[in-house]
């Protein structure tokens, strides 16, 4: 099984995991990038407030950048 075929609420909570530890510096993301974490993130959506709302603290956090 790859990433891809994996339930989009296994992605989308991949993408969030991403995410914090992006925002944290951690050891783990040598070569974090919040553009593939909104990809993942948006793809893996199904359109909830609480997701669209994350994909776009993605946003601001990678226009921050």
């Amino acid at each position: 099984m790859t990433f891809e075929d994996a339930s989009d609420g296994f992605r989308f909570g991949a993408a969030v995991a991403e995410f914090a530890e992006i925002l944290r510096d951690s050891m783990h993301v040598d070569d974090a990038d919040l553009g593939l974490v909104q990809e993942v993130a948006s793809d893996a959506s199904s359109g909830s407030d609480k997701e669209v709302e994350f994909i776009g603290l993605v946003e601001k956090a990678k226009a921050m950048k």
